[in-house]
């Protein structure tokens, strides 16, 4: 210890001027202390003998560092001795020092040195021995230079080895520490008191702001009492060897979310989440109790809970466990075990927490159970979860069992309701990143039962059932706060059963499986997602049936509106009757959704991939109204190709085997009921040869010409049609002239 280095300092120059005075008396005395603490390791030393005789010493101006006066500044230090125990001892009567200056400093790694002491290894232990019997330290100023700011104080301390003594000390600043942890606006005091067999009872208090890279308490109110078997051992043997209690009373502190990196990024909606309603402070309180004998530390909570209020009400209180100690350090290791309540804003959380400290951090089990929670972003029926946590340097990983009856969950716009999870996911946080990835364990899936999905300001709904989602190569979310706070998440997601309604339109049936990537900025209230679709077996507003789809999406959802893109490459499309009048399609194309408009266009193919055309369109999904234009290319009717009964069930045994080629023009619109479905189109026949119609004709030759139909479903022409004819054969009777037939099909299936 540097104190007691500089009083052996001392009592060695006073054992040397002594035998110097007495040959030489004053002239040379300064001489002599200068050099002796020269060779003691003092840099740049400076001393006046005041006064000298063979029973008192006094030495002015004594100052030691590079400046002469950087490290110690003291105006008077006097010294009474026997002059033969000086010699012999190396002890003396008395010292007085004061006034004066000791200056240190902190370097930024928060190393304290003192300048003008010069660092030498030396063997063994301090003695145990003082060199004085009476020490009195009077208006002695202390100057502590950090790398930001200097703190200030004083120090006075009486003591006698006889009847004990007393000291007081008072450190204040408006700025000082290391870049990594400093305080302001600071008070620090200290008075103890020591007994003639050593023992220490000091109380001590700090009022200001700490700060850490961590974040920044405010208002912090802490009071020390302290009760010391002997401070001479950690004289000799260190801090480690102290023996007896220590209370630690934190009256009050006070965190604001917004100084601290961690919660700095919270939003309104995660504050629903984390603390059940908006909070902007916390307040912490409590009392710990240090008791240390024999290198050991166990540390208790006094009988009061250590509590953290937070401004909305809601409280989280630590409480000692009934066995095992808030704290306990040996030789071997550290363990730590709690019990905590959360209380207010909707929660009730009872948990409790062991621990144990690993090879290069800590290890912790914490299984937690929530109750009846109600909350405006958040609510549940019961809850568990076991949390095991290996801490590491440079970060943690986290092994996480839940199972909990959720009933409403709100991040963003979008919010989960009804939605039961039984699931185990891992956390891996990396603090040098400011990164922590969340995933699932090898080859398992997170399932839903049931979920429903709404989005505010959006009037869409969505219900899921069965509802898988896995890992694809990646963690399921990866959330990184280096800079404004984001998280990238992916998986696959599957369901055996979709509701959805985006406004008036319905869309029920299998979820395709979905793979997809996205990210959320909860700065910018976007979430991005881009994936693939493959499969399912969706019904778009009980009309048409969508399955067997392979395609990409890109999805964006902001503050204002939902948009999205699609590009289908394949989907097979019917129509959602049990017995279609139009045959099965294949179709791909694109879509567009902006608001609540979706754009799009497509092609369709026969199952087989014959080309039938192509079509555009737009629907809207507030009202569920839309239209669609589509143009047939040039069908040409061969026999292992293109026939009307396969295009058209309803055809079979009514035309037959067909020759000749159509193009032709559709339209349809859409609305709920009761409207629903419209439809007309136009064709036009060119050299049309078929079997039919019907049993009665064996063959209608050469149809040409147009005709318009104002319904497809049912059948209707746009009035009397007339088309022109080759010939018809009828078997007995054949007609070869070329003629005209006219006709109409007024929409109640005749002809």
């Amino acid at each position: 210890m540097r104190a007691a280095r500089l009083f052996g300092i001392l009592i060695g120059l006073l054992a040397v001027v002594i035998a110097v005075a007495y040959l030489l008396r004053m002239p040379l005395a300064g001489i002599a202390a200068r050099s002796v603490m020269a060779g003691a390791g003092i840099e740049n030393p400076k001393a006046e003998i005041a006064a000298l005789s063979m029973d008192r010493i006094v030495l002015r101006d004594v100052a030691i560092g590079p400046n002469g006066a950087n490290g110690i500044d003291i105006r008077e230090i006097e010294a009474r001795f026997n002059w033969r125990t000086v010699l012999q001892d190396r002890t003396v009567e008395s010292i007085n020092i004061g006034p004066g200056t000791i200056r240190a400093m902190v370097s930024p790694d928060g190393v304290v040195s003192l300048p003008g002491f010069i660092s030498r290894n030396r063997d063994g232990n301090s003695s145990t021995v003082l060199p004085f019997s009476i020490l009195h330290v009077s208006d002695l100023e202390i100057i502590i230079d950090t790398p930001e700011g200097v703190a200030s104080g004083t120090l006075d301390a009486d003591y006698d080895a006889t009847t004990g003594g007393n000291a007081k000390i008072r450190i204040a600043t408006e700025r000082a520490g290391i870049p990594t942890h400093l305080v302001e606006n600071s008070e620090f005091s200290l008075e103890a008191s020591i007994d003639a067999d050593d023992a220490v009872v000091a109380q001590g208090a700090f009022a200001g702001d700490a700060v850490t890279s961590s974040g920044i308490l405010r208002d912090v109110d802490i009071s020390i009492d302290a009760n010391l078997l002997s401070w001479r051992s950690a004289l000799s043997d260190g801090l480690s060897a102290l023996s007896g209690q220590t209370q630690i009373d934190l009256k009050s502190a006070t965190m604001n979310l917004a100084e601290v990196p961690a919660t700095a990024v919270i939003n309104s909606a995660q504050s629903e989440i984390l603390f059940g309603g908006p909070v902007a402070s916390l307040q912490l309180a409590g009392q710990i109790n240090l008791r240390t004998a024999g290198g050991e530390i166990i540390a208790d909570l006094g009988g009061r809970p250590l509590t953290i209020q937070a401004d909305n009400g809601a409280a989280l209180s630590v409480s000692e466990n009934d066995v095992d100690a808030l704290f306990h350090r040996t030789n071997t290791g550290d363990k730590a075990s709690w019990a905590f309540d959360v209380s207010g804003g909707g929660m009730a959380v009872h948990g409790s927490v062991d621990a144990e400290t690993t090879d290069d951090g800590w290890f912790v089990l914490a299984p937690v159970r929530l109750g009846d929670y109600d909350a405006e972003r958040i609510s549940f029926d019961d809850a568990s979860a076991i949390v095991r946590v290996t801490t590491r340097p440079e970060g943690l990983t986290a092994d996480i069992t839940m199972t909990s009856a959720l009933r409403v969950l709100s991040i963003g716009r979008m919010s989960v309701f009804d939605a039961p999870v039984e699931t185990n996911f891992l956390i891996d946080a990396n603090y040098a990143n400011k990164t922590a990835s969340i995933s699932l364990p090898p080859d398992q899936c997170l399932t839903l039962t049931n979920a429903r999905i709404t989005i505010d300001q959006q009037d869409t709904e969505a219900k899921l059932k069965d509802a898988t989602l896995c890992e694809n190569n990646a963690p399921l979310a990866v959330v990184n706060w280096s800079d404004a706070m984001q998280s990238r998440f992916g998986g696959s997601l599957s369901a055996g059963g979709l509701q959805y309604r985006l406004g008036r339109t319905t869309i029920n049936g299998r979820l395709p499986q979905i793979e997809f990537s996205g990210l959320y900025q909860p700065a910018l209230h976007l979430t991005s997602i881009t994936g693939d679709i493959a499969g399912g077996a969706l019904v778009f507003n009980k009309f048409l049936v969508f399955s067997n789809a392979d395609g990409l999406f890109d999805f964006k959802l902001d503050h204002q509106m939902m948009s999205a893109t699609a590009r289908m490459d394949r989907v097979r499309i019917v129509q959602n009757m049990d017995t279609p009048l139009v045959a099965p399609v294949l179709g791909k194309g694109t879509l567009q959704l902006y608001d609540r408009d979706v754009d799009f266009d497509y092609v369709l193919t026969t199952l087989l991939g014959e080309r039938l055309g192509t079509g555009v369109g737009v629907h809207n999904v507030t009202t569920a109204r839309g239209r669609s234009i589509f143009t047939f290319d040039r069908l040409e009717y061969v026999a292992d190709g293109i026939q009307p009964s396969a295009l058209a069930p309803v055809l079979k045994g009514v035309v037959g085997q067909t020759t000749g080629a159509t193009t032709g023009e559709a339209e349809f619109e859409w609305a709920p009921n009761p409207i629903g479905l419209s439809s007309k189109a136009n064709f036009q026949f060119e050299d049309i040869t078929f079997v039919g119609p019907t049993r009665i004709v064996n063959q209608t030759i050469g149809v040409n010409g147009q005709m318009k139909l104002a319904s497809l479903w049912p059948v209707k022409t746009d009035g009397v049609q007339t088309i022109t004819v080759s010939g018809v054969d009828f078997g007995a009777l054949q007609i070869i002239e070329a003629g005209e037939i006219r006709f109409d099909m007024p929409g109640d299936e005749t002809l």
